[in-house]
């Protein structure tokens, strides 16, 4: 196997270029996004390869432009549902004690991550939590480990479509392997929670016996999280708060049951895809919203508002990402770690995967900037490709537990710059041990392997 050590480097580069931006210059990730895209064009001219550049970059960027679209719609849903009272009236809902605590940390917000995310997901639920009576580091605390088995289904299955049009895995196989691998984390994450959130025996056993839904939902795709969250948040309601309360909450979260049976039945008769499910998402909210015949125009302008720079890192990510692969540098790198450190570097997958979520901020951008060069290793090392894909899209949705912006955002709804620190120090050890099984696994397969 011949490589070529100077697109090796370059696609080195464009890893380490976000690295340096963010996390030693301390910049925003527009800016991290802005220089990683400058550096590959620029590598790419210099090696007269400004044929890859004008081929990719409008190809990217459009991969992007639907990606974003898809966030724009689900957060302008959930700001839609924000304005109807909902949120509000869900807080009222809810009795503290026996354990509700626990279900909402991790299933209600997993729901929420499911049709949203982006940070909402802990942002919403810390403070419900809080006015519960739990501790503001705490309260913050529960959800942001609490919710990360559902991040790449977040936004309606954003980080596993993302993965999938980068390196052209079936979206619906790769989620459902994806959520069977995310076993064991989410059997970790329930029982740490259980542990800070001291709910009863009947609370317990109920919460780890509902673990077993998220690989019995596995066939439902992307929409994985959405049933399985929705389901543990049902059966954790009946168990603490009782039949009536959990009527009254369930009819509360109706509009995004609404979204789920909608995009499952647009999807069942062909209508698939990030375009599909944005429209989608659009279509239903203003339904929504034309049911209680009052449309929000601030539902819009917050989403746009808060999306924006969200949106440019995605588009220039995309394009940085097509642009690599048209030019060769994500096989040169992928060449580079199949040589040196060959089916050894499996068990790394979702270590690297988890350094690129948080890096950049979020699982969609970790599978943007990772995914080719994922797949391309396992390709040549002879890895079940089906395995290091699901190991890159469960390491990104674990690493985004650690993103500090969305440690400030959720900590900006409970204790503000207060309690920040203390809950990144504690999240950090979480997310480490989650991560674990994921690497445990991948030993275990090269293994069997040998």
């Amino acid at each position: 196997m011949s490589v070529n050590p100077v697109d090796a480097a370059v696609g080195a580069s464009i890893l380490l270029v976000p690295s340096l931006v963010l996390g030693v210059l301390k910049k925003d990730v527009v800016t991290a996004s802005l220089a990683t895209f400058a550096t590959v064009v620029a590598a790419a001219l210099l090696q007269s390869k400004a044929g890859a550049v004008f081929r990719a970059a409008p190809v990217g960027a459009w991969t992007g432009v639907q990606i974003s679209l898809l966030i724009v719609a689900a957060i302008y849903f959930y700001k839609a549902y924000e304005s109807l009272g909902y949120v509000g009236r869900l807080r009222e809902s809810l009795t503290s004690g026996k354990g509700v605590e626990v279900f909402l940390a991790v299933y209600f917000s997993g729901f929420i991550e499911s049709m949203s995310g982006y940070g909402v997901s802990p942002a919403v639920t810390a403070p419900i939590l809080a006015g519960l009576g739990v501790g503001a580091v705490e309260a913050t605390l529960l959800p942001m480990f609490g919710h990360v088995w559902a991040v790449p289904f977040a936004s309606l299955g954003v980080p596993t479509l993302v993965l999938s049009q980068v390196t052209g895995a079936d979206a619906e196989s790769l989620a459902a392997f994806t959520a069977r691998i995310l076993f064991a984390p989410l059997v970790l994450i329930l029982a740490l929670a259980l542990l800070v959130g001291r709910a009863r025996r009947r609370a317990a056993l109920v919460a780890l016996a509902s673990s077993a839904l998220l690989p019995l939902f596995a066939v439902a795709g992307t929409m994985v999280a959405a049933l399985t969250g929705f389901a543990g948040l049902v059966l954790g309601l009946l168990a603490t708060q009782g039949l009536a309360a959990t009527r009254r909450t369930l009819r509360l979260v109706s509009p995004y049951v609404m979204l789920v049976a909608s995009v499952i039945a647009l999807g069942a008769l062909g209508a698939r895809g990030l375009l599909w499910v944005a429209l989608t998402t659009v279509a239903v909210s203003l339904a929504v919203q034309l049911a209680h015949r009052r449309f929000s125009r601030e539902a819009a302008v917050s989403a746009l508002s808060m999306t924006k720079r969200s949106v440019v890192a995605v588009i220039l990510f995309s394009a940085v990402a097509e642009v690599s692969k048209q030019a060769g540098y994500t096989v040169a790198l992928a060449e580079v770690v199949a040589v040196t450190a060959g089916k050894a570097y499996l068990p790394l997958v979702p270590v690297v995967a988890v350094l690129g979520a948080f890096i950049t901020g979020s699982a969609t951008n970790s599978n943007l900037l990772l995914g080719l060069l994922q797949k391309t290793f396992g390709e040549l090392a002879g890895v079940d490709q089906s395995l290091v894909l699901a190991l890159q899209n469960a390491g990104a949705g674990l690493g985004s537990g650690i993103a500090p912006a969305k440690i400030s955002v959720a900590a900006s709804t409970t204790g503000g710059k207060r309690v920040e620190a203390e809950v990144f120090r504690r999240v950090v050890p979480v997310i480490a041990l989650l991560v674990a099984p994921l690497s445990i696994l991948a030993v275990l397969a090269c293994m069997a392997k040998a």
